[in-house]
């Protein structure tokens, strides 16, 4: 018995003097004679991925516009509702009547409002006329050569100053005037736009005018008032409180709001994705509006920001009063690569470790960039299709060897019996004398 006690006593003497023996070895080895070896249990490749950072809110589509229509008492009593809530009418469409009580001053009043109304619409008309006159310069005369025969010239006075370093005679300049140019053009395209809406807007007030004293001059008392714009009656006032009417435009856009510590992060333009549960869609858009006040203001209670959702195509079976889940793209990068933020080491910079086709593994510091779930964007020191390991981390050694876990699910062993007999050969031999 006793015996049995001091072998064992002296075999787990034994371990522990070789187990202190060997960490002394590699602790004193300065000069590398000790080999190490890293173990990889779990490993990644770096991929080209697109990302994308986004707010999560809730919203609900509704008219992008309402109309109000008034009545001014002054102008006689008022008859009836020939359009009822809940009617769609189209521009022209009759919406209310009245009776006149000063027949000549009711004609007098739309004969002038008539004459107004002409010499607005032939104001806007010339007014899109100079702009779609108006030529925007093309890059290459802004840049062309001063005259030389004229020192005085303007050309002279504003190109001629320019140095061979000047911004404007290099490829950086051309960039800016070609960028310039077409924002001009995207501007006088917008300004005509912009004109052409509000001179169909006039246009259809004075016809609508113009069918108010045609009705006087006919019936002489009741004058029935046409609605200018296309939509929905969505009230009406039987007190006659105004507005008498309100419109609401058939286009319908998306309306919610942002909780106030995401306010700063957003602004117009910003894409937009939203999915309505009801129909099962999703559909696309653009921020158009953020409120910089909030819609109501309390001591105790985070602010919220409305805001408004340009969809760029509205399904005719969306109805207005439907909810969809809506995602804000804050920040959004493609094409860029990526890998999975476990490879990541953050520590005064970040780093990752990097498996190379000599079987060695590699500390590398890298620059990254924007997170999405558990995916991370590296801007520099890393290439797609690299080998990233990142498990576990603390049996990694720069510049060594490293070896991997055999994963048998991923093996297959008939493949190995239907290879040709020499590449049997070859690689059997291969890994004995590597060994």
């Amino acid at each position: 018995m006793k015996n049995k006690r001091y072998s064992k006593r002296i075999l787990g003497f034994l371990i522990i003097a070789f187990i202190a023996a060997n960490a002394l070895l590699i602790y004193f080895d300065e000069e590398g004679h000790v080999e190490r070896k890293s173990y990889i249990k779990e490993w990644s490749e770096s991929t080209t991925s697109d990302l994308q950072n986004t707010l999560s809110s809730e919203g609900v589509f509704a008219s992008a516009k309402t109309t109000p229509v008034y009545f001014n008492q002054d102008s006689g009593a008022f008859h009836e509702f020939v359009a009822k809530e809940g009617q769609t009418v189209e521009e022209g469409d009759d919406l209310y009547s009245y009776e006149v009580e000063d027949y000549a001053g009711k004609e007098a009043q739309l004969e002038n409002k008539q004459t107004r109304l002409e010499q607005e619409i032939a104001a806007l008309e010339n007014y899109i006329q100079e702009i779609e006159g108006y030529t925007v310069p093309e890059p290459e005369n802004e840049l062309g050569e001063p005259e030389q025969n004229d020192p005085n010239t303007e050309n002279n006075t504003n190109f001629g100053s320019l140095t061979p370093d000047s911004p404007a005679n290099g490829e950086t300049s051309n960039r800016d005037m070609e960028t310039s140019y077409a924002e001009t053009e995207f501007l006088k395209k917008e300004k005509i736009a912009e004109q052409e809406t509000a001179l169909a807007q006039k246009e259809a007030m004075a016809a609508m005018v113009e069918s108010q004293l045609n009705q006087l001059r006919e019936n002489g008392e009741v004058i029935t008032v046409s609605s200018p714009f296309s939509g929905t009656v969505t009230d009406t006032s039987n007190d006659l409180d105004e507005p008498i009417i309100t419109l609401a435009s058939p286009d319908l856009n998306l309306k919610g709001d942002l909780k106030e510590e995401h306010r700063p992060e957003v602004k117009p333009e910003m894409p937009v994705t939203m999915y309505v549960p009801e129909l099962n869609m999703e559909l696309n858009g653009s921020l158009s509006t953020i409120q910089d006040h909030p819609a109501e203001v309390e001591i105790n209670e985070s602010s919220r920001y409305p805001y408004e959702v340009s969809v760029d195509e509205v399904d005719d079976k969306i109805l207005p009063g439907y909810h969809a889940e809506v995602e804000i793209i804050t920040k959004q990068v493609d094409g860029v690569v990526t890998t999975l933020e476990d490879g990541l080491i953050s520590e005064k910079k970040s780093y990752v470790w990097t498996m190379n086709e000599d079987g060695k593994i590699d500390r590398h510091e890298v620059e990254t960039g924007l997170k999405e779930n558990n995916l991370v964007e590296i801007q520099k020191g890393l290439e797609a299709g690299e080998w990233v390991a990142y498990q576990p981390k603390d049996e990694f050694r720069r510049n060594s060897t490293f070896f991997t876990p055999l994963k048998s699910q991923e093996l297959n062993v008939s493949q190995i019996w239907h290879s040709d007999q020499e590449s049997i050969v070859n690689y059997g031999l291969l890994g004995l004398l590597v060994r």
